[in-house]
């Protein structure tokens, strides 16, 4: 669990169940995020709205860019 304070009070907490799974909770509302790996490497965040935001690798592992779209990949 992590708090994030503004001006002394918790604006918002986010609670990590998983590697894979985080509960944001603020005064709007609660929204999930998961987390998609393949081979230990991430490659989409799903958002709370129902967004996907496809995270793409290079050879070394690493995560420079992220995009909503598969086409964009390629």
């Amino acid at each position: 669990m992590k708090n994030v304070y503004e001006t002394g009070a918790v604006k918002e907490t986010a609670y990590y169940v998983d590697e894979n799974f985080v509960r944001v909770v603020n005064l709007s509302g609660s929204y999930d995020y998961t987390y998609v790996k393949h081979e230990g490497q991430l490659v989409a965040q799903l958002n709370p709205d129902g967004t996907t935001y496809f995270v793409p690798g290079d050879s070394e592992g690493s995560t420079a860019t992220a995009t909503n779209s598969l086409e964009e990949l390629t």
